[in-house]
């Protein structure tokens, strides 16, 4: 019976039903490759989206790590050349300190004199004793900024054209008063 020409894979029926099978089955077949070139499409999104983002992100850590860089290397040469200033000025501090040590005693004043030219070895120097004005300046602190009541007074004697018409207009005034008081103790 399975054979026969009613129900065999000869009838119509049979091949009605696998054409409709296949048709299903294509129709199937075809949702579901649909489905599965869509996911891949997907995937292959999210992969590009992904790589498109790390190549981003890598391009910004890349420039962030350059201008670093850069800024090291700039700030670098700054501090080279400052340690190169400090040690020409440390040179200069000690050399300085010598000569300070050689000028305080009498015998390396006389060599250092001679060293510069200022004399010819074997000349003497001869030392007078400091007068009245450098003797009061030597007394004067080297930091002291206020000036004295004396130095004061004459500075203010020259001053300027404001302080001069300040002052000739506080004399008027004074002598106008003056002359005000005066007049009222003879009126009375």
């Amino acid at each position: 019976m399975k054979h026969s020409p009613k129900h065999g894979p000869e009838s119509l029926k049979y091949l009605d039903d696998q054409a409709a099978l296949l048709e299903r089955s294509d129709a199937l077949a075809a949702i579901k490759v649909r489905k599965k070139r869509a996911r891949a499409r997907s995937r292959r999104m999210w992969v590009w989206t992904q790589t498109l983002g790390f190549a981003l992100a890598s391009l910004l850590l890349m420039g962030a790590i350059f201008s670093v860089h850069a800024e090291y290397s700039k700030w670098q040469t700054r501090v080279t050349k400052r340690e190169e200033e400090l040690a020409a000025l440390k040179t200069q501090l000690s050399v300085g300190e010598k000569r300070l040590a050689a000028l305080q005693s009498p015998q390396g004043r006389k060599q250092l004199l001679v060293e510069n030219g200022f004399l010819r070895p074997g000349d003497r120097i001869l030392e007078f004793p400091a007068d009245a004005e450098e003797s009061r300046q030597a007394a004067i602190l080297p930091n002291d900024l206020a000036p004295h009541a004396d130095d004061w007074n004459k500075a203010s004697a020259g001053g300027s054209m404001w302080r001069n018409a300040w002052n000739s207009l506080s004399e008027r005034w004074e002598n106008w008063r003056g002359t005000k008081s005066q007049i009222a103790a003879v009126a009375n």
